[in-house]
């Protein structure tokens, strides 16, 4: 696989990155995406699931089917892509991935620096339903101020150069606005997808990379190495 040098070079060794993750990433290891082709929404009506309403309406019967959801996670391991994240955060010095999934994948393939904005199936929940949910956050509910002045902060001190978009459909209203703010900074945007998703007119410079991220993402990192693990 050939990438061209303004790609190889938007990701030098001291290149500040930023790394946004979807459920797409997760698919080789055997978890279903939301949205897309075989996705979990087209199967499932998301509001009675997946929303607040829906919990408070019925904590119990929705707590069982997010941990359904947790025992499918920990039956699935990190595929390439993951490994390969954990491996380039070793490599950058400043390095930072903010993910969609609540699967904890990246942390089991090594990776420190992870930002959860829909939180984890590994954590329960503290509320007045007591009923073992998970600890994620549901459509119509409140992100975490934590993660998101983490975010802010990470945007505003260490200014991303570049921006890994991988395996999302860019359908969260917080994606989009991450993806915008960056471009206050002139960050290239580098989108590895089946199908990519972000417009090019929304961003400053944009490199798409179409394929699997289990394929793109190990390809890509090597013709990085090649290039500066030397130098």
């Amino acid at each position: 696989m050939d990438f061209d040098n303004t790609l190889i070079d938007a990701l030098a060794p001291k290149a500040r990155i930023l790394v946004i993750t979807g459920a797409g990433i997760s698919k080789a290891s055997g978890l279903d995406t939301y949205r897309g082709v075989g996705g979990i929404w087209n199967t499932i009506d998301y509001e009675k699931v997946a929303t607040k309403e829906a919990y408070n309406n019925n904590p119990k019967e929705i707590a069982e089917y997010w941990k359904k959801m947790k025992t499918d996670c920990e039956k699935a391991e990190p595929n390439s892509a993951h490994i390969t994240l954990a491996e380039m955060e070793k490599f950058y010095s400043k390095f930072q991935i903010i993910t969609q999934n609540v699967d904890e994948l990246h942390q089991r393939a090594g990776s420190k620096n992870v930002l959860e904005i829909h939180g984890s199936l590994f954590r329960e929940r503290q509320d007045a339903h007591n009923v073992g949910m998970p600890d994620i956050v549901l459509y119509r509910e409140q992100y975490s101020p934590t993660v998101l002045n983490t975010i802010i902060q990470f945007l505003n001190t260490i200014r991303p150069q570049a921006m890994i978009v991988i395996g999302t459909s860019c359908a969260i209203p917080l994606i989009g606005e991450i993806i915008m703010q960056s471009q206050l900074f002139k960050s290239t945007v580098i989108e590895i997808n089946i199908e990519p998703t972000i417009p090019s007119f929304a961003v400053w410079k944009k490199i798409e990379l179409k394929g699997k991220a289990e394929e793109v993402l190990p390809a890509l990192w090597g013709a990085i190495k090649e290039k500066y693990q030397n130098t």
